[in-house]
């Protein structure tokens, strides 16, 4: 394996790459007015939201065009508060209260009367301390990330999943009038409707408890059900062997580093992306495209190899409507199986009867 590291500005180094050449994009952009790292130019001290969001898409749109058709691209992007003029300082960190979280005005001044204490601690009621930023009202969460989400759906990407990246020991935060937060917005973002994920390489290990389901099935923990006798429809419907499919769910603890930064995160974080986004036999050296897992299932009708994605028996041309437990129909086997008010569905499926074959340029 050849690695190549380059170093330097994104927008300037995205534009020195070739169109189309990128499979997988991880990325973290500096957050919105949290941290000055004295750079010239730098995204995430512009004045406000919407000049925020126009910087990054200028750099989303360079990473669309290196962008494989068939690539992702994933972004973890945090929340900002407005009016609080709250955040981390030194080194790392915003220095200048003026810039961090949408605060404005001396402290003496935010926006006008200083509240004054009772003897239960709080202030008058409608009173305030601090003032409304860009029209967002002080305190309030800015929605970053979701304001993001929506120019990126502006100019075309497809947004795959929403991930709560939720950490097991997040940073402490002087906070009494609202919970602690401790997980952030990780985005998967596509360039098209088929692309290249490969989830069998980031399958997570599933409970084996079974819980009670409709119709006297019983419901496994990871969402596939099987019917009493272990049958549904003649074929066996229990979980995948290798594991359940990847939830949206990361709950990742922290990890020893010897980097004074604010803005680290675990290395599970960006390997859990890669391994889901990349091939792990590579590209293929012909035309780019990342090879894929072959993975097949026997013909119930004489036992040959049916490839999952296939639409018949290469062996024998027996095709079944596995889903619904009836013959499919002729127009169920065209090219387009997008059109028409039913999808063939066939034995096997994601059922343990799924053996590996390898891997293939194509998915066959």
């Amino acid at each position: 394996m050849t690695v190549r590291i380059i170093e330097g500005d994104a927008l300037a180094v995205l534009r020195t790459l070739p169109s189309e050449s990128v499979q997988c994009v991880v990325t973290s952009p500096p957050y919105f007015q949290l941290r000055d790292y004295g750079v010239e130019g730098q995204i995430g001290l512009e004045p406000t939201p919407v000049a925020f969001i126009a910087a990054l898409m200028g750099v989303f749109d360079e990473i669309r065009r290196v962008l494989r058709t068939d690539g992702v691209c994933f972004v973890n992007l945090g929340d900002s508060y407005a009016g609080s003029g709250k955040g981390p300082t030194g080194h790392n960190g915003s220095g200048n209260q003026e810039q961090r979280q949408g605060f404005v005005g001396a402290p003496q001044q935010r926006g006008g009367a200083i509240r004054p204490k009772t003897s239960n601690g709080f202030g008058t009621l409608g009173a305030t301390s601090l003032r409304a930023f860009n029209g967002i009202p002080a305190k309030s969460l800015m929605l970053i990330p979701e304001r993001f989400a929506l120019a990126m759906l502006d100019t075309g990407w497809i947004a795959r999943s929403r991930i709560a990246w939720c950490k097991r020991s997040a940073m402490p935060e002087s906070v009494r009038d609202r919970p602690t937060s401790a997980w952030e917005h990780i985005w998967m973002f596509s360039k098209s409707r088929t692309y290249y994920y490969d989830a069998d390489a980031v399958r997570q290990p599933m409970s084996h408890g079974l819980t009670p389901g409709k119709n006297g099935q019983r419901a496994f923990s990871d969402g596939f059900r099987e019917a009493t006798g272990d049958i549904h429809h003649g074929f066996k419907t229990g979980p995948n062997p290798a594991g359940a499919n990847l939830r949206n769910f990361w709950l990742l603890g922290p990890e020893p580093s010897s980097l004074e930064h604010y803005a680290g995160f675990p290395a599970a974080l960006p390997k859990r992306c890669i391994l889901a986004g990349t091939s792990e036999k590579g590209a293929c050296p012909a035309c780019g495209a990342p090879w894929v897992r072959s993975i097949s299932h026997p013909c119930v009708a004489c036992g040959a190899p049916i490839p999952q994605q296939g639409k018949s028996c290469m062996a024998c041309g027996y095709v079944r409507d596995w889903k619904n437990g009836r013959q499919a129909t002729p127009e169920m086997l065209g090219d387009d199986w997008t059109v028409g008010p039913r999808v063939p569905r066939f034995p096997g499926g994601f059922s343990n009867t799924n053996t590996g074959a390898g891997w293939a340029p194509n998915g066959v």
